[in-house]
């Protein structure tokens, strides 16, 4: 277990991030739940787990989709939750492209569904971490073949892009806002064009979605800055998916899939005619050593690396372990000779408390006599220093014979 001092993880996004949500509703909806064997995991859209489960598994916490709970209650434990609000063919709006629209499930349900939560179920929100990866399936939704798309594409990009990031940014105010969010872990997106699904385009389409990916993650790397700007004491982390799938894609293979372009399988889920009642699957050979399982889900090999990548930003992230250097403190007392020239000082700021390995120690207390008698206690630090008059005339103090109370303070990690 690798211990970042995460208590909870709350996930937002897509069918990349859902670990069983659109399986509840749709088993809820119709009797019959997806995805599901044999076209994917049971609750997922690879042939195994996603990276959220990866994550969280990794932290040591409870993966837990958020629709086991209905409705929601106090029952939900407090800690050690990775809850997962993401729902499969979620857009950065209300709109689900597995549900018709009298129906909507998208970003915007899970973030009511989180604030509602929150009535019942107050995470801490300096060990809570928040992720949120959506937008692909607002852009793989369009007819990026249609003439409107090809009139004015420069336009076209920059208002539809402008769109989904500007429901991202309400979301993440959100979570600021409302939730008291501290740590926000905000994914971009992989070039699109790249996945099977992008490669089947026509060259123009293809052009068309890559321009969208590139745009996107250039206007969500500006906001995510200027939301750092405006709320200096949230801890905004950058996941670059896209220079990960650069890596993994490129020519040399570093990762060692058998495929990096195909598809595992012949599923589509972005086909209209797609139907799981009736389409029969195929499959290719060493299908679980290929880079995508379906036309645009990865398997669950590259979900593992996902992983990995997003576990190594968290680890080199100072701000997340900073906050989370807690610790439980004890004090103690004890009495020293007066003559403490051997006890060393260990404050090297400001603060009256400094931290030496496992012990935090006062700085040593030099007692002088003023001129009206009375014993002057100096706490000598760094570019300060606290004076207090204990008020005792000297006579009954007996300066030769002076002992110094010393405070220890030992601390162990949470």
């Amino acid at each position: 277990m690798i211990d970042l001092g995460i208590d909870n993880i709350v996930f937002l996004g897509d069918s990349l991030t859902d670990n069983g949500n659109y399986y509840n509703l749709t088993k809820q909806a119709t009797g019959i739940g997806f995805p599901d064997q044999p076209f994917y995991a049971k609750g997922c859209f690879s042939n195994g787990s996603v990276w959220s489960d990866y994550v969280g598994t990794a932290l040591g916490l409870n993966n837990i989709p958020f629709t086991n709970f209905a409705p929601f209650t106090d029952q939900i434990p407090q800690n050690n939750q990775a809850i997962n609000f993401a729902i499969g063919g979620a857009t950065s709006g209300s709109k689900n492209l597995g549900f018709p629209p009298e129906y909507p499930a998208g970003l915007q349900q899970q973030v009511d569904a989180l604030t509602g939560l929150k009535q019942t179920q107050v995470f801490n929100p300096s060990d809570t971490l928040y992720s949120l990866w959506i937008g692909g399936n607002d852009y793989l939704s369009l007819n990026l073949s249609a003439d409107n798309t090809k009139k004015d594409t420069k336009n076209f990009v920059q208002q539809t892009v402008g769109q989904t990031i500007g429901n991202i940014k309400t979301t993440l105010t959100t979570l600021v806002n409302q939730m008291d969010a501290e740590h926000i872990m905000v994914f971009n997106l992989p070039d699109l064009s790249q996945t099977p699904l992008g490669l089947s385009l026509k060259p123009d389409a293809a052009q068309t979605l890559k321009s969208l990916v590139t745009e996107h993650n250039k206007q969500l790397d500006k906001e995510i800055k200027s939301l750092s700007k405006t709320y200096t004491d949230v801890d905004f982390i950058s996941i670059d998916i896209n220079a990960l799938f650069k890596d993994i894609t490129k020519k040399s293979n570093p990762f060692k899939f058998d495929n990096l372009t195909q598809a595992a399988t012949n599923t589509n889920l972005y086909d209209p005619q797609f139907n799981p009642l009736t389409h029969k699957l195929t499959q290719s050979p060493n299908a679980d050593n290929y880079l995508f399982w379906d036309s645009a889900h990865p398997t669950t090999k590259a979900h593992g690396l996902i992983a990995d990548y997003v576990i190594k930003a968290l680890e080199s992230d100072k701000n997340l372990s900073k906050a989370n250097k807690a610790v439980d403190l004890t004090a103690q007392s004890q009495i020293v000779p007066s003559n403490i020239s051997n006890i060393p000082a260990v404050a090297t700021s400001n603060d009256s408390l400094s931290v030496v390995s496992n012990l935090v120690t006062s700085n040593p207390i030099v007692l002088n006599l003023n001129a009206a008698g009375q014993v002057q206690v100096s706490s000598s630090q760094q570019g300060q220093v606290n004076n207090k008059l204990l008020g005792q005339p000297v006579n009954d103090l007996f300066p030769t014979q002076l002992q110094i109370p010393i405070f220890q303070l030992n601390f162990a990690n949470k």
